[in-house]
């Protein structure tokens, strides 16, 4: 006999019980679900057709030939992933900086060309856009080519600045994200920060580690909370959904594997070079 049996303690198992959810309730949840799902899909079309207007297609294709966006680590989904980071994080941005405008907040200390309105959203977006399709080539040709930024930077002039996609403003500020990422000199250039905020949150997630709001340099970046929540999520959705509807607005099928959810899932927290 135990120690404690001889104190008197008894320890009972307990009964398993099966929690079933009243009827009613369930079809609410599924409707629900239904309901979020539809909306979440309209969303994720019209997400594509945006992308898809402002690249054009002969610049998609081209970088669809000379880049393997199908591959897991650094293709396409690690793209649609920062972008997505980058447009939540442009969002709140603009909303901030509109509701100070307006007088529905108290002022905050933030230079006026580090702010961002409604009328900014287009061109910023489009810039980050840019960025995030252009991160992942470098990757790969560092190993390979000790000239790779000057090399590439001359294509990506060839692809967006000869043909006139970007101007050179656009296209300075893109190759610096690229090309410095998250090294960029903080609080210089409001796109830059954005980009810089994200590619944090898209490392933090495979290496597990916890960001320190300080080194953030966005009023979302800053935010714990969401931290947590923008970490979680790219987990949740490592292929977005709007990568496959725009390969099929293009006519591709080299620009994303919808079928690969599978292997990504089991390759997350090995975020390397394949």
């Amino acid at each position: 006999m135990s120690l404690l049996k001889k104190l008197g303690f008894v320890f009972e198992k307990p009964e398993k019980v099966e929690a079933v959810l009243p009827e009613e309730v369930r079809k609410k949840i599924e409707a629900m679900t239904s309901a979020r799902r539809k909306v979440y899909r309209q969303d994720s079309i019209e997400t594509a057709a945006m992308y898809a207007e402002w690249i054009p297609t002969d610049t998609f294709n081209t970088l669809c030939e000379f880049h393997n966006y199908l591959c897991v680590m650094w293709g396409s989904r690690k793209s649609g992933r920062l972008l997505n980071l980058c447009r939540n994080i442009l969002d709140v941005e603009i909303s901030t900086n509109e509701a100070l405008m307006s007088g529905d907040v108290g002022e905050e200390e933030v230079v006026p060309e580090l702010r961002l309105y409604e009328s900014d959203r287009d061109n910023v977006l489009k810039i980050l856009m840019w960025m995030c399709l252009l991160y992942p080539i470098p990757i790969k040709h560092y190993m390979k080519d000790p000239n790779t930024e000057e090399n590439l930077t001359k294509k990506f002039n060839e692809w967006l600045l000869e043909t006139k996609v970007v101007g050179k403003g656009a296209f300075d500020i893109i190759v610096a994200g690229v090309f410095d990422g998250s090294n960029t000199e903080p609080r210089e250039n409001i796109i830059l920060d954005i980009f810089a905020d994200a590619l944090r949150w898209e490392d933090a997630q495979f290496a597990s580690a916890n960001l320190n709001p300080e080194v953030m340099r966005t009023r979302l970046g800053k935010n714990p909370v969401f931290s947590v929540k923008a970490r979680r999520d790219s987990k949740n959705n490592l292929s977005p959904v709007w990568l496959d509807i725009l390969q099929g607005l293009k006519g591709r099928e080299d620009f994303v594997d919808p079928l690969s959810s599978e292997e990504a899932e089991a390759n997350a927290k090995n975020d390397g070079i394949s």
